[in-house]
């Protein structure tokens, strides 16, 4: 039985959708047959601090859902502030050196690491290099290019250092796991090693299709479900529209950096149609994402390989999107016929489009739905993503040489 170590920085109870896409890929990994266990944080995602039960500890052993979980102190922090997002990365990297006497005992055929943040895959690194595991980078994001498109560093000697730990990474790595094609061409200049999209997706069962769109005299209700980040705007969005003045109401699920920033907005502006709800669990948000008309994706600007988990939740309840941004989510939203886009910097095609999907017949935003749900259940099951890894995994002995090339071009290369 191979053994597997997931290192993360985020891990359930936290909230999202990426701890929920790293869990259902560790227990499938764990029903597939392999002997996993996960290495992470103390849970404090999206919020500004640790978790009340865990607060305190600098290490902790759990079981959930079946999984070995080891958790490790680390500084808690969403800032926007790039000291303080150094500080919680480098913590983590660091605090885990306590579990490092564990994975020498253990020895792992395979580590499959997080990434960014950019410390805590060097620890994986450094880790595989000791014990001969075979390192298989999960990249969510472009760094450093994600955090200078949101203006949080510029291009100097830091920058540059950041980009030769990336480097480094994609070339020491034995294979990258990846959440977008942009992802996938821009390791594929950096290093030769196999790539395979692998896509945030989404829980098709449990986030079932919307049954019925008609919705008679009432406001058309628009949901916004996930983080409230710098990447997101949500917070100049709630100043740039007013709802109430187009028949509709936005009701916010979220939590993290602007959060606090919004509630004393709305406080002080009452009158919008916009109403702020802390985060929910992904069961829950399943359940209420049904009883809305549309669903709100936003970003501040385009960030290169980025991709917004909400939208593979919104395309498989089978909700309308409305799309404020860019890149290769918006890309999938318009090859699957599911929404209509607009560019953030530009609040008035927000609006015209938001009055477009309020216009339009019950008919038009079911076929709109239905095909954003086909898109869904074909392309984007997280159940079929897991799958691939698997295969993916198959591919290699655990000297990391192919078994079959051809394999391997269908296993890794194919989008």
């Amino acid at each position: 039985m191979a053994r597997i170590s997931i290192i993360t920085n985020t891990f359930p109870p936290e909230l999202g959708a990426a701890p929920s896409r790293i869990f259902d890929m560790a227990k499938g990994l764990m029903e597939a047959g392999y002997e996993v266990e996960v290495l992470t944080g103390m849970p404090n995602y999206p919020t500004t601090s640790v978790y009340k039960a865990y607060q305190g500890k600098i290490f902790c052993k759990e079981i959930i859902g079946g999984l070995a979980v080891r958790r490790h102190w680390m500084y808690a922090s969403h800032s926007d502030k790039y000291i303080s997002r150094f500080l919680n990365m480098t913590s983590l990297a660091f605090s885990m050196l306590l579990s490092l006497p564990h994975l020498l005992r253990k020895r792992p055929d395979y580590i499959i690491v997080q990434y960014p943040p950019v410390m805590v895959p060097i620890f994986a690194l450094f880790v595989s290099m000791l014990t001969k595991s075979k390192l298989i980078l999960n990249v969510s994001d472009l760094w450093p290019i994600a955090i200078h498109e949101l203006d949080l560093i510029k291009k100097g000697k830091l920058y540059k250092s950041l980009e030769k730990l990336e480097k480094l990474l994609y070339k020491k790595c034995d294979f990258a796991l990846v959440q977008s094609n942009e992802i996938k061409a821009h390791i594929q200049t950096k290093s030769s090693k196999p790539v395979l999209l692998f896509r945030t997706g989404v829980d098709t069962h449990l986030f079932q299709q919307k049954k019925d769109y008609a919705r008679g005299e009432e406001k058309f209700k628009v949901i916004y479900a996930g983080v409230m980040g710098v990447a997101h705007g949500i917070l100049q969005l709630c100043k740039d529209v007013n709802f109430k003045w187009y028949g509709a109401e936005l009701h916010i699920y979220g939590d993290g950096f602007e959060y606090e920033k919004v509630k004393a907005y709305l406080k002080k502006f009452p009158g919008k149609a916009i109403k702020l709800f802390k985060a929910v669990p992904q069961k829950k948000l399943a359940e209420l994402m049904v009883d809305y008309d549309a669903a709100l994706i936003s970003q501040k600007k385009r960030i290169h390989g980025t991709v917004p988990s909400k939208v593979y939740e919104a395309l498989s309840v089978g909700l309308p999107i409305i799309f404020n941004g860019g890149g290769e989510g918006a890309k999938i939203v318009e090859a699957a016929g599911a929404g209509l886009i607009s560019n953030p910097v530009r609040p008035e095609e927000l609006i015209a489009n938001m009055k477009k999907m309020i216009a339009a017949r019950s008919a038009s935003l079911s076929a709109m739905g239905d095909r954003g749900r086909k898109t869904a259940v074909a392309e984007f099951d997280r159940k079929k993503q897991i799958e691939s890894l698997i295969n993916a995994l198959n591919t290699l002995d655990l000297k990391g040489e192919l078994i079959d090339p051809d394999e391997y071009v269908e296993g890794f290369l194919q989008e």
